[in-house]
C-alpha cells in the first residue's frame, strides 16, 4: 500500500526520494493508525483488511503520513519541488476521499478519522496521540484571507474526540482527554478532561389536536 502511494508521485521513483528507513518508518506509523481504527470502530469487525481496503478516511490518513514525511525531507534538503509533490499527494487524497489534511500539519500516532467526508486539517494544526475526528470537522484559521504566516490553527492534546461538523478555529489549545460534541464552533481554549455539548431546547408550539404533520 505504501509503495503504491509513493509510486503515484509524478515523475519520481520511490528510491529517488525515500530511503529504506524512511519507508519502514512510514509503514510503522500507518500500521499503528490501522490498529487504532480496528480498535475504535465496531463497524470494522476487527478486520485490518476491511479498514485498509474499504475505508477512504484511512486512505486519507495513510496518504498524509507519506506526504508529511516528504515535507520533512523537502525542508532538510531545501527542495521546494519535494514540497510540491507532498501537496500533490494531499490534493489527490482530498479528491479521492473528501478529507483534506495539509501535509505540514503535525499529527501524532495513532490517529483516526471516522466517516471523514468534509474534514479539513489546516497547515499549522497539531494533533496529539489517540485522537479521533468525525466527518465535517474543521481545524481551521480564524480568518479567511490575509492570515499571517505564524501559528493560526488549533492544537489538540492527547485522547481528544471531536464530533461531526464541529469547527475549532484559530491558534487555541484543546486539553488532553477532551470530548467535544457535534456542531460546535470553538474559538477559545478548552481545559483538560472537559466535555463540550450543544444544548438544544425544544418548545411546544401547539397541542396535538391540530395536524401534527403540518408546519
Amino acid at each position: 500500500m505504501v509503495n503504491g502511494l509513493i509510486r503515484t508521485i509524478p515523475g519520481q521513483r520511490s528510491n529517488q526520494i525515500f530511503r529504506r528507513k524512511d519507508v519502514a518508518f512510514i509503514k510503522a506509523q500507518i500500521v499503528e493508525d490501522l490498529d487504532f481504527y480496528v480498535k475504535c470502530d465496531p463497524a470494522a469487525r476487527n478486520s485490518p483488511e476491511l479498514v485498509q481496503n474499504a475505508y477512504l478516511s484511512f486512505q486519507a490518513v495513510a496518504t498524509y503520513r507519506i506526504a508529511h514525511h516528504l515535507v520533512k525531507i523537502a525542508a532538510a534538503q531545501n527542495d521546494d519541488r519535494l514540497f510540491q509533490y507532498a501537496r500533490y499527494l494531499s490534493e489527490k487524497a482530498k479528491v479521492m476521499t473528501g478529507v483534506e489534511i495539509h501535509p505540514s500539519a503535525e499529527i501524532k500516532t495513532p490517529f483516526m478519522i471516522d466517516h471523514g467526508w468534509g474534514t479539513v486539517i489546516g497547515e499549522t494544526a497539531e494533533i496529539g496521540s489517540r485522537c479521533c475526528l468525525l466527518n465535517g470537522v474543521v481545524l481551521g484559521a480564524r480568518g479567511i484571507a490575509g492570515n499571517g504566516n505564524g501559528k493560526r490553527h488549533p492544537t489538540l492534546g492527547n485522547d481528544v474526540q471531536v464530533g461531526a461538523f464541529t469547527e475549532i478555529l484559530g491558534n487555541i489549545h484543546i486539553g488532553n482527554r477532551v470530548v467535544i460534541g457535534p456542531r460546535l464552533k470553538i474559538t477559545a481554549a478548552v481545559p483538560e478532561d472537559a466535555v463540550l455539548i450543544r444544548k438544544t431546547e425544544y418548545w411546544i408550539l401547539r397541542t396535538l389536536d391540530s395536524n401534527p404533520y403540518s408546519l
